[in-house]
This record gives structure tokens, sequence and C-alpha cells, in this order.
């Protein structure tokens, strides 16, 4: 997860000297790369999580503290509650940036340094 943001702040500066280049559009070697760093978003996105998660259970099992004392009291309209307040905003982020996209894909790609000939 570290590893992923470091290499994105890498394309962030780097991208930074190849606009003030002007070569931002045409270094092959940079574009390869923020390709391939299309996915680290999500994929740091989720190994965060990973570590979150997967990190908790061993200091249950390794003798510091009995499963039944890991268990939070909270009842289960609390978590009801949670868990659908997570889902409304996720669906909202993911309603609003769909929608976004749909709104440039629409649009098209600009024309630039062509003419019309009508």
């Amino acid at each position: 997860m570290v590893g992923l943001g470091v290499l994105m702040i890498l394309a962030g500066v780097w991208s930074l000297y190849l606009r003030r280049k002007q070569k931002l559009y045409s270094n092959p070697l940079f574009l390869r790369f923020v390709l391939l760093l299309g996915p680290a978003g999500l994929i740091a996105t989720l190994a965060g999580w990973f570590t979150t998660e997967l990190g908790r259970q061993p200091w249950v099992i390794q003798g510091l503290m009995r499963t039944q004392d890991a268990v939070s009291s909270h009842s289960v309209s609390h978590l009801s509650l949670s868990l659908m307040m997570f889902v409304i905003c996720y669906f909202g982020i993911f309603g609003v940036g769909y929608s976004y996209m749909m709104r440039l894909i629409s649009k098209g790609p600009v024309a630039q340094g062509i003419e019309n000939h009508e």
C-alpha cells in the first residue's frame, strides 16, 4: 500500500517535470508507467483495508485477549444503521462519479488543429 502510494507520488512529480518541458503527452515511458499505475488506487485501498481487518484477529489469537472480549457491544440496530449509511454514501459517490464520466463521454474528445471545411 505504501509502495503504491510512493509510486503515485512519483508519477505526479514526474508529470509536473514533463509538463514544464511540454513533453507530458509525448513521453512513451511515462505514458506506459501511468497506464500500468491506473488500478493502483483501488489496489492500495484494498491492501490497506485487508491489513486493517486481518491485523485485528491475531491480537485475539495470541492470548492477549479472548475473542468474546474483542466483540463490540453494539446492537443490531446500530450496526444496521451504520451499514445502511455506508451503502447510501457509496451509492451516492458512485452515482455522481458515473454521471460525471457519462457526461464527459457524451461530449467526446476536443479536436485541436482541425479546421472545418464546410
